[in-house]
């Protein structure tokens, strides 16, 4: 699933940082930033 760029811009003005990968690298990636502030957002349906 492609993020749009306005969804893309939107974060960056918001200071959030957004990663978009693939479920099985979003989870390890989740999982490697243990020490912080985070959120998921999974799209499993495809």
């Amino acid at each position: 699933m492609k993020v749009p760029e306005e969804t893309r811009k939107f974060l960056e003005s918001e200071g959030i940082r957004l990663i978009a990968k693939e479920t099985e690298e979003a989870c390890k990636t989740y999982n490697e930033l243990k020490d912080k502030k985070k959120v998921a957002l999974l799209h499993l349906t495809c």
